[in-house]
């Protein structure tokens, strides 16, 4: 009942906001808070670049209509100052009305702490001792409770951006041994909000004030909020080693534009199917559960995506095994749940993948790895372009080859039922994730976006 309540809500605010969804949101009451922590004791590890990052994602704010909140950037807070800030943020937020936009940028140390199976991601206090994951609870400012502190007020759309996790960061596990709790994990948005991390999913990242560069640098850009991310994320990856994406949770449910938008920029309406589709998708970034899908089917049971949704609940790890089944099926299913995982981590750039997929450790002169370049056969644009990675042992063989990749485009710009004929069978796999990963202009027509079929595109793998 509860999940049918939350759908229907959904249904009738998107019929409610149809014609107001791509419309310049400059107009709306804009408030930000932003803090930098950098006064940390030497034992947790001073950082030299959050009052830096703080005063210039504020100023790139500011500069698109956002007022600070309270006396401006706040600097070097206690967890109690923390909260006072945040409780400050909720009363302005609710007396700026229903159309208000907030953004909450952090910057300084932050850690995760397990605790009954579930790890918590905490921001780091200033001028606060925090050596050990045990700590957190009782001394950091934990983000689910920030999350759920701003997901109360009356604000109609919430970005939470963390840019934490600083690799200086000398705190022990909870089990002891390396450090493997200075990363965050990822924590699903609540409606109306997008939360952003500065570091791929468990990892952390330099004092080096590249996301915080990225992200004042690109505020200005006239684009929607997911694509504004989409396009912070890629800088980052391109400038840190490892070429890890941040992690982005996106559950606006419409198309928000931070720096304002023409309506001739605005694109076209999609129909309550693909704003929910686009609702427990988002972006590369975006986790999904297996409820999602289920809640997509309940409220779109012949939708565009229904075949998808289907498909997606019949592989693991959404389906669970009879109690009465085989030791050689359990295997097999385990197996499979572990190849999932493994892809989703290698997507999100926390593992390097194996042999035969692009490696991340190879040279990074081209003249060495050799290129992959698309060759689009249709007349087709791209909002994200295929990055095909050569495959290692193509490059230790020298060989060479191209691919004529197939497939469907959704009104989202989403490809799916990707298929390749490739002259080498070991250029398929990145062939196939490089336009998985990819995303294209929506056909429109008559003002109304509609879905691609059998789109031919090329893909040259050349040394």
């Amino acid at each position: 009942m509860r999940r049918a309540l939350a759908l229907s809500r959904f249904l009738l605010a998107v019929a409610c906001c149809a014609a107001f969804a791509a419309v310049p949101s400059i107009a709306q009451s804009r408030i930000a808070l932003v803090i930098g922590n950098e006064d940390y004791p030497a034992q947790v590890g001073a950082l030299n670049k959050p009052h830096e990052d703080a005063e210039k994602v504020a100023a790139a704010l500011e500069r698109i209509g956002f007022r600070l909140s309270g006396d401006g950037v706040v600097k070097d807070a206690t967890r109690e100052e923390t909260w006072d800030a945040i409780e400050r943020f909720q009363v302005e937020l609710n007396a700026a009305g229903e159309d208000a936009i907030a953004f909450f940028y952090y910057s300084g140390h932050g850690g995760s702490h397990e605790s009954g199976g579930r790890r918590t991601n905490y921001l780091l206090p200033a001028k606060t001792t925090i050596t050990t994951a045990r700590q957190l609870p009782r001394r950091g400012v934990s983000l689910t409770d920030l999350i759920s502190a701003l997901g109360d007020t009356s604000a109609a759309s919430i970005f939470v951006v963390s840019d934490a996790c600083r690799d200086t960061l000398p705190l022990t596990s909870n089990r002891g041994g390396a450090q493997p709790d200075r990363g965050f994990v990822p924590v699903s948005a609540r409606n109306r909000m997008l939360v952003a991390y500065a570091t791929a999913d468990g990892s952390t990242a330099p004092d080096d004030g590249v996301f915080a560069d990225a992200l004042a640098r690109l505020l200005p850009e006239q684009v929607s909020a997911d694509r504004l991310f989409t396009l912070v994320g890629r800088e980052v990856a391109s400038r840190r080693t490892g070429g890890r994406y941040p992690v982005v949770s996106d559950r606006l449910g419409r198309d928000v534009f931070l720096a304002g938008v023409s309506e001739a920029r605005a694109g076209p309406q999609l129909d309550p199917d693909a704003e929910y589709w686009l609702r427990i998708t988002g972006g590369p970034n975006q986790f999904t559960s297996c409820d999602d899908y289920r809640d997509y089917l309940e409220a779109f049971p012949d939708g565009k995506f229904a075949v998808r949704a289907n498909r997606l609940l019949y592989t693991a790890p959404c389906v669970s095994l009879p109690a009465n089944a085989s030791a050689e099926v359990r295997e097999a299913e385990t197996r499979a749940i572990d190849a999932n995982r493994r892809r989703a981590l290698i997507d999100n750039g926390v593992l390097a993948p194996r042999q035969g997929i692009s490696s991340p450790s190879m040279p990074e002169d081209p003249a060495e790895q050799g290129t992959s370049k698309p060759v689009p056969v249709d007349k087709i644009e791209f909002q994200i372009a295929p990055q095909p990675g050569y495959p290692s042992r193509a490059l230790r063989e020298e060989i060479e080859g191209t691919c004529l990749v197939r497939f469907n485009v959704d009104v989202l710009g989403q490809p799916y039922d990707i298929q390749a004929d490739c002259s080498e069978d070991l250029f398929m796999q990145p062939a196939v994730r490089a336009i998985d990963r990819a995303k294209l202009v929506p056909k429109v027509i008559d003002g109304q976006a509609v879905e691609r079929e059998n789109v031919s595109y090329r893909i040259v793998f050349q040394l």
